[in-house]
């Protein structure tokens, strides 16, 4: 967020394109989920900003973004110089949930978007805005119409975004942090005095913050899950013991990394970790809390299920 912002000041204020570029790259390789579209919002703003001269400006902006790219590539992959090793990164922001069809994830996302109360808050809050926008459509500079320009095709892009996941939050969180930083100048050219517009933009962090506090279920969970507790409980009685976890991470995460194995999928063909089924047989861990059908065989042969104090059922070896 912060390198965002720093772009914005150089995009929109200063009009240098070239740091402004090279911030939003920034924002984007350390944040890619949030902030990836803010690159192509500010190619498209760009074009709209600079009808007349647009390939100079252009230039800088890319040049500025590929700076930071190309050394994000170097780090990130491990064979930058070939072209094979593109191609999972490639795939994986081409289509991050792995779905067959792009047109039938896109249409998943809509019920959760039309019908959830994040989105009915973010929407009034957003309409507030464009209340203030069109009243004062004739008296905005033009550093505010360059902002406005770029919310609404960042807002668009990241919904798209959404509207591709199965329903993942985190990609409008930064949408409604925008709208929040435009809520107070909306406030003060809408209400009729400052104050008004300070009570306003007062009641509204009071209102955010009560219901944060006690009736948002996002605070960070102080307690265990009780299967966790229940593996926790199974490496107790089973000293030096280890067990193995695929894409569980809700409980895994409680588990020290020194008594576990963990494999995550990340999405299109990326993963993360190592399988523990590809490692040498005597490496394998003692318990396995899941194991997928493409090690069937493996599951008959070397592993029994294994009943645990929740009820829940894990698998230990023979």
């Amino acid at each position: 967020l912060f390198f965002c912002i720093v772009a914005l000041y150089f995009f929109i204020h200063k009009k240098q394109y070239f740091w402004g570029g090279l911030f939003f790259a920034l924002s984007a390789v350390t944040k890619t989920s949030a902030f990836h579209m803010a690159l192509p919002a500010a190619g498209l703003a760009l074009l709209f900003f600079e009808k007349k001269q647009f390939f100079l400006p252009a230039i800088r902006f890319g040049v500025g973004t590929l700076l930071i790219i190309g050394i994000w590539l170097l780090i990130l992959l491990p064979r930058p110089y070939a072209l094979s090793g593109f191609t999972s990164l490639i795939e994986f922001y081409q289509n991050p949930t792995h779905k067959a069809s792009l047109l039938e994830q896109f249409s998943g996302g809509i019920p959760p978007m039309l019908f959830s109360t994040t989105i009915g808050y973010v929407g009034i809050l957003a309409s507030i805005i464009c209340a203030a926008l069109f009243k004062n459509r004739h008296a905005m500079s033009d550093a505010q119409k360059r902002m406005y320009v770029f919310m609404a095709l960042y807002a668009f892009l990241q919904v798209i975004v959404f509207l591709r996941s199965p329903g993942w939050f985190r990609y409008l969180v930064t949408v409604e942090i925008f709208i929040l930083i435009l809520l107070f100048p909306a406030f003060s050219a809408l209400a009729p005095s400052k104050k008004i517009s300070y009570a306003l933009v007062g009641f509204l962090a009071m209102f955010q913050l009560t219901h944060y506090l006690f009736f948002s279920d996002i605070l960070s969970r102080s307690y265990i899950t009780p299967h966790a507790r229940a593996i926790h409980q199974l490496l107790d009685e089973h000293p030096g013991s280890t067990i193995g976890f695929v894409d569980n991470l809700m409980v895994s995460a409680f588990i020290p990394s020194s008594k576990k194995y963990h494999y995550v999928y990340l999405g299109g063909t990326t993963y993360a970790g190592t399988h523990p089924f590809t490692l040498p047989e005597e490496k394998w861990p003692d318990f396995m809390d899941s194991i997928g059908q493409e090690y069937g065989s493996i599951q008959e042969r070397f592993y029994e299920p294994l009943t645990l104090s929740d009820g829940e059922i894990v698998f230990r070896k023979k």
